[in-house]
């Protein structure tokens, strides 16, 4: 007979075991590491992180006033817009400020821990939306270069508020960090293999594939579009099929249509759009801003893929009262 005082406790085992299992991440602590500054290596990593990573779309605070919410002037890095559940986070994440300002605290060697591994400096995880798992899949110059640029950024006085996830997620947290498995970047001559590191180092995966409530890709679904992004005025942006079945996806559009779309797009970006009217969270200032034939290699790849047929409505409006 188990005694009443421990009867009354007994609920609190499921929480306990919860605990316990998601314990500590199984990152090593970073080897020393001093970043290379120099020119080169700062323009390199420029290249990477405004226009194939993107990081700046998710960094920076933007304004979706304009096609495509472009990054707000003078505030590049300073922190971005709030994720919510409205975004499919359970929870609220504030993407943090990643100019000087604010990661000045961190050694290079818990720089590049963070952004590969997902386990911050202070030892704190980071969710998945962060796509750190294709950061530690790239070629390790590739990342320092990254973070050379940020490093040479201005800095911006802004302190974000703090993310807060909802339970159990805070706790599976704790599991989600795993070691990078750095990579050799392919050659250019090898244009599907390096359009597919493109492709992942610009996380195009994450956005253009619909998930289940638990964040897993829905099977076979992969690239074929449908993730809801909300807008000013209660619309909501869709992303693309960019599969290429040639009816609902990119398979009828030529490389040049492909690379063309890109360029054009980045454009726009500098349009006015009132709240309620058509636009997308794509960053196409950002991806616009890559070169044609990595593009190119990207417009390669994607066209490697098995083509999936599924019709997507770009644009949702708001529902009228």
């Amino acid at each position: 007979m188990v005694p009443k005082a421990i009867q009354s406790k007994l609920w609190l085992l499921p929480f306990i075991y919860l605990v316990l299992a998601c314990g500590k991440s199984d990152i090593k602590a970073p080897d020393q590491l001093i970043i290379d500054m120099s020119p080169e290596k700062i323009e390199r990593g420029a290249y990477l992180a405004k226009h194939v990573a993107a990081c700046f779309a998710c960094h920076s605070p933007r304004d979706f006033s304009k096609f495509s919410g472009p990054t707000i002037k003078d505030s590049l890095g300073a922190g971005g817009n709030a994720f919510t559940k409205l975004d499919g986070i359970p929870g609220v994440l504030w993407p943090r400020n990643i100019t000087p300002y604010a990661i000045g605290i961190w050694s290079d060697a818990e720089l590049l821990q963070t952004v590969t591994t997902g386990l911050r400096g202070d030892k704190h995880p980071l969710f998945e939306l962060m796509p750190y798992k294709a950061y530690g899949k790239s070629d390790r110059r590739d990342i320092l270069a990254m973070l050379a640029y940020v490093r040479s950024i201005q800095p911006v006085e802004k302190k974000q508020p703090e993310s807060n996830l909802d339970f159990p997620v805070n706790l599976f947290l704790k599991k989600m960090p795993q070691e990078a498995a750095f990579v050799d970047r392919p050659p250019e001559s090898d244009t599907l293999a390096y359009g597919k590191y493109l492709v992942q180092m610009a996380a195009c995966i994450d956005c253009h594939s619909m998930r289940t409530k638990t964040g897993k890709f829905v099977k076979g679904m992969q690239f074929a579009g449908g993730m809801k992004f909300p807008l000013p005025g209660e619309a909501w942006a869709v992303s693309a099929n960019i599969t290429p079945d040639s009816s609902t996806g990119i398979g009828a559009w030529s490389q040049e249509h492909f690379v063309l779309r890109f360029k054009q797009a980045r454009e726009d970006a500098a349009n006015e759009v009132a709240p309620g009217e058509f636009n997308t969270h794509m960053p196409w200032k950002s991806y616009g801003g890559m070169k044609e034939s990595d593009l190119g290699a990207i417009y390669q790849y994607l066209h490697s893929l098995n083509p999936v047929k599924h019709q997507v409505n770009h644009f949702i409006p708001a529902k009228k009262s």
